[in-house]
């Protein structure tokens, strides 16, 4: 109040020279009574000037602090509910309802990013629904995201050199009077516009401070909810990919199966029209199998030809190809005149071309990496169910089942690395026997840089196609894990959540994670209830790698334990599924562990590809039978030089 008291001053001793000589021009040459009466008049209206000005002034400030404080409770309100939220739609939701209820007429308007543009979160304002930052001015953005103060003034703000509309007049019916980058780990995931009417509450520290929480709060749960969002659309995707599974397994009628696919891939890709379609032999024409979302009278008159339009690029390139605007682009057929973009997937038999689905969508720009990343999946399993079903519909001939079920077995091995990756002071050699054409085993490798790779091991219960698609489950899990940085042990705990959550419980698997950090010369791992792998070093020790936990797919909420291993110069690890050590000879005695230790240690040297073979092929005469052994094999030998 100060402040104000000073004002007033001010102001009073402004007007009272002006005041003292209109009085005096008109009592000019009155006798000393009238001019003490008049000074006595004047000092009176002065005060009265004075003390209506604080009073007024009074009367705003508790308007303004009444309404500040309203603000101040509802955020702190607002803010712990947005705490509680999982979900990216979830936060939306709130905010919008919360906004337009409670901060209606003082609202900062929210937009939050998805891909390149900025999406508005309020409802029933007057403001714009969208907009994109201009390319060219990437660098006021960092600027923003640089600046020491959280909110920066609008008027700092040239908004028709930085946006890609005419933002500046339609965002408020007054001006904009700060702009709010919403960012986390420098990443602008969005942008606030405080209005003029809002910022006259500035003058309360307590109120800009709260908005500020507030504006970092939702900055942090709209980031940790986009990763929600991400881990919980894996996970369907995962679920989806087993009920899939199931349904191939469990039918080899065609239609049944084609059925399941297409209606798997609505559940996730949310397509408006698909079809399934194969090459058939010696004929222009792709033959028809399976469509859903099209005028069946419109398709009757339509003839997909192999070498046109889309269908010709994906076959010569042997890669999916999105169509963003299919209005835009002369390989699109107009079948669906609503269609809007297009995604066209190859479907391999081994390594040849056998047909391909495609999925059309009434938005522009739909079909994202994302999206063509899981289409290629649903296509792995799609040439699985149709090679199986079609072979049982033309023929029950042993020799033809054995030779598509080997093509079965082609796509499966298509998942699967071919050979190992290659890392700073590593080397490695790995072998795969699948017991029938497809089989349970599964293992893997992902490099993030010259020094650090994860790799794993792991063994489906049960032999074929049913191990062999819960195989596939686990590795497009783990697969889709790696984005989302976790502790080993993390990996094992989220694989077992999914394989609980989506499988019987007749249905388990091993399973071995490992991560290895060349500059630390340091394995860390977690084992779920897999054989333990063996780290045989140049001193002829031997250590069992056993920490971990449970296998996959047997308790709801297990937690595994992680262990850290100190790698020296020459270690060889070997790691295998229970095929190799478990195989029995004809007197029923396994071939076990030792007897794997014995061959490593005695030729040490050896190279890992030498190692490999010696390995197996004493498997091999301890069994007896030849290559007819009795389960599926996968045997993984590295070594490590630092020296």
């Amino acid at each position: 109040m100060k402040k104000q008291y000073v004002k007033a001053l001010i102001y009073s001793f402004l007007v009272s020279p002006i005041s003292y000589l209109v009085v005096w021009m008109i009592f000019d040459g009155l006798d000393l009574i009238k001019s003490v009466e008049f000074i006595i008049t004047f000092i009176a209206l002065q005060i009265l000037y004075i003390s209506g000005y604080l009073l007024i002034n009074r009367r705003i400030e508790k308007v303004l602090y009444v309404e500040s404080s309203r603000l101040i409770e509802k955020l702190k309100l607002l803010i712990d509910q947005i705490n509680r939220i999982h979900s990216s739609k979830e936060l939306i939701d709130l905010l919008a309802a919360t906004l337009n209820s409670d901060f209606k007429k003082v609202q900062p308007l929210i937009y939050f990013k998805r891909k390149k543009t900025f999406y508005l979160v309020n409802h029933d304002v007057n403001a714009i629904e969208h907009f994109k930052l201009k390319r060219k001015k990437q660098r006021i953005v960092n600027s923003l995201l640089e600046s020491d103060r959280m909110m920066i003034s609008g008027r700092k703000i040239d908004f028709h050199d930085v946006f890609d509309r005419d933002i500046s007049e339609l965002i408020f019916t007054e001006h904009v009077s700060h702009i709010v980058p919403l960012h986390s780990d420098n990443e602008l995931i969005g942008i606030a516009f405080v209005s003029k009417r809002l910022s006259k509450l500035f003058y309360d520290h307590k109120l800009v401070q709260k908005l500020e929480i507030f504006f970092n709060t939702i900055s942090a749960i709209f980031q940790k909810a986009q990763l929600f969002d991400m881990i919980q659309k894996k996970s369907l995707e995962n679920k989806i990919l087993l009920e899939v599974g199931r349904n191939i397994s469990s039918s080899l009628d065609l239609r049944t199966v084609l059925k399941s696919i297409l209606d798997g891939l609505k559940q996730i890709l949310n397509y408006d029209a698909a079809g399934i379609f194969l090459k058939k032999t010696n004929e222009e024409y792709l033959e028809r199998l399976y469509t859903i979302g099209y005028d069946n009278a419109a398709l009757d008159n339509y003839n997909l030809k192999q070498n046109h339009g889309v269908v010709k690029w994906v076959f010569e390139h042997q890669r999916p190809v999105a169509i963003p605007d299919v209005n835009a682009d002369p390989r699109y057929y107009n079948v669906r005149p609503s269609t809007k973009s297009q995604l066209t997937v190859p479907l391999f038999k081994g390594d040849e071309l056998m047909g391909a689905f495609i999925l059309e969508k009434d938005h522009l720009n739909f079909y994202t990496d994302d999206v063509i990343e899981t289409s290629l999946t649903f296509a792995q399993h799609a040439s699985i169910a149709i090679v199986n079903a079609q072979l049982y519909q033309i023929s029950k001939n042993e020799k033809a089942l054995q030779t598509e079920m080997i093509n079965a077995g082609n796509i499966q091995k298509a998942l699967l690395l071919k050979r190992p990756l290659v890392i700073n002071n590593f080397e490695a050699a790995l072998l795969n026997k699948p017991y029938k054409f497809v089989g349970g085993d599964v293992y893997d490798m992902y490099k993030f840089n010259d020094d650090e790779m994860i790799f794993n091991i792991g063994d489906v219960s049960g032999k074929g196609s049913p191990a062999s698609i819960l195989m596939a489950v686990i590795y497009a899990g783990f697969r889709s894990f790696i984005r989302t940085n976790l502790e080993v042990s993390e990996y094992n705990a989220r694989l077992n959540h999914l394989l609980y959550e989506t499988t019987s419980s007749t249905y388990y698997a091993t399973f071995f994670t490992g991560y290895i950090n060349q500059q630390k010369r340091e394995l860390t791992y977690s084992n779920a209830g897999h054989n333990p792998p063996l780290l045989i070093r140049a001193d002829q020790s031997v250590l069992q790698l056993k920490t971990g936990g449970m296998v996959l797919g047997f308790i709801q909420e297990e937690s595994y334990l992680q262990e850290r291993v100190s790698l020296k110069n020459k270690d060889i690890l070997v790691l295998f599924t229970d095929g190799l050590n478990e195989a029995f000879d004809n007197k029923e005695e396994e071939f076990g562990n030792d007897r794997i230790i014995e061959i490593v240690q005695k030729n040490f040297d050896r190279s890992v590809h030498e190692l490999k073979y010696l390995i197996y092929d004493a498997v091999k005469k301890f069994h007896g039978k030849g290559e007819n052994l009795d389960d599926d094999i996968t045997l993984i030998i590295m070594r490590f030089i630092y020296d």
